[in-house]
């Protein structure tokens, strides 16, 4: 019994010891990373982006984080207006000197921040059928392909009569999609309102709060709230890194947040993604409005992966939300071009956007589904080509009747200019 106290001793002793020594490892380790420590990758995010290279600008008269983007008080970066410059590619045409070619690519955003080369009006000009507001991420924006040849450029070249305004945002997920649609898109009164979902997108609410909406839900709505950061401007000159902090014990929140952190985000954006279908089926209703959500696989996918699209695709059929199964779609459709991917291969990136053949088909998939729906009549289907993601994507009549050279359409990636 003597000796006990002598024991705790020790044993508080040698654990102090260790903790020091913890500490002043991870203290080496963390300057050895070159990165801040942090419990979680939220917390490494707010550290970041308080250093000023992240920035263009940090004068308080001109605070610039990115050319591509702006903040928006409610809905966090947004597409920066009239951003011509940053997104498009000037190409001199030989021998023609008396025009050059500008290819738009995802960055290059009209007056009314959107992912258009076009300005809309506020009321649906007579001309126009139907109105469609697009909503996505880089999928929609059309990464790594010309403006062009996105998902929504292809659909309007294919049915000419309608509008479709691209409210696509790069990075961004299921809640930015919500915010742009209730905030923004309503005031150009759409007809068809359509999300693109990738899988990761269900997670990416939960990201760094600076960049995105605040919201919650509550009694099975969604609702805003004031974001603790209005601005990336306001973040920075009024938020304070920790000045003491101890490094062994948040390297440890680190080590468990970032084994389960992930799986955490996705089970909680099933949920979110769940309660948004309800509300957004409302709110079309309300609105008169026709609602698609397409959800979105990568190739090659992983199980993780696969198993969210599966679960996305029986959500949308026991909600019966106008839908259909891409993943199913492209795997029909690559026999025809002889299993050729549908995907842009990239090294080092797990996230492939589609080529511009994948970004027709699935804009085919959408008219057919629109067709189905009595939305839009009927116009031909075709086989897709491209050589050069710089010149043209070629429209081949399915029907080998209608095989002539006037019914071979083209589209351009760049448009003329003086």
């Amino acid at each position: 019994m003597r000796r006990r106290p002598k024991q705790i001793l020790l044993l508080l002793g040698t654990l102090a010891v260790l903790l020091i020594l913890g500490e002043v490892f991870f203290r080496i380790y963390y300057w050895y990373l070159g990165r801040p420590v942090a419990q979680d990758a939220n917390e490494l995010c707010l550290k970041e982006m308080k250093q000023p290279e992240k920035y263009l600008s940090v004068s308080p008269d001109n605070f610039v984080y990115k050319q591509e983007w702006d903040d928006d008080p409610t809905i966090g970066l947004v597409p920066r207006a009239k951003n011509y410059d940053v997104g498009g590619l000037l190409l001199p045409l030989e021998p023609n000197k008396r025009y050059k070619a500008i290819v738009p690519y995802m960055q290059y955003h009209n007056s009314q921040r959107l992912t258009n080369t076009e300005e809309f009006n506020l009321t649906k000009p007579k001309h126009v059928a139907k109105r469609i507001a697009m909503f996505g991420d880089s999928f929609t924006c059309g990464a790594e392909m010309p403006l062009l040849f996105n998902i929504p450029s292809i659909l309007q070249f294919m049915v000419p009569d309608i509008e479709i305004l691209n409210f696509c945002m790069v990075g961004q997920g299921i809640d930015h999609m919500y915010a742009r649609y209730v905030l923004e898109s309503q005031a150009y009164n759409p007809d068809i309102v359509i999300f693109n979902v990738l899988d990761d997108d269900l997670r990416r609410p939960y990201d760094c709060p600076l960049f995105r909406p605040k919201i919650t839900t509550k009694n099975g709505h969604i609702q805003f709230e004031k974001r603790d950061y209005q601005t990336l401007k306001d973040f920075y000159f009024n938020y304070s890194v920790p000045t003491v902090e101890t490094y062994f014990v948040k390297h440890v929140f680190w080590a468990y947040n970032s084994l389960t952190k992930f799986k955490r985000d996705h089970h909680k954006g099933l949920e979110l993604f769940t309660i948004m279908l309800d509300d957004l089926k409302a709110k079309t209703r309300q609105h008169n409005q026709t609602l698609i959500v397409v959800p979105i696989l990568t190739e090659p996918a992983q199980n993780r992966e696969k198993q969210t699209y599966e679960q996305m695709l029986r959500i949308l059929q026991e909600k019966s939300i106008n839908h259909f199964d891409s993943a199913q779609y492209f795997s029909s459709r690559k026999k025809i071009y002889n299993n050729q991917s549908f995907y842009y291969i990239r090294d080092m990136d797990h996230y492939k956007h589609f080529s511009a053949i994948g970004n027709a088909e699935y804009a085919q998939a959408l008219k057919k589904l629109l067709e189905q729906l009595q939305l839009i009549p009927r116009t031909p289907h075709y086989f897709f080509a491209n050589f050069d993601s710089l010149t043209y994507l070629y429209l081949i009549p399915e029907d080998i009747a209608k095989q002539k050279p006037e019914d071979f359409k083209r589209v351009m990636a760049f448009k003329l200019v003086a």
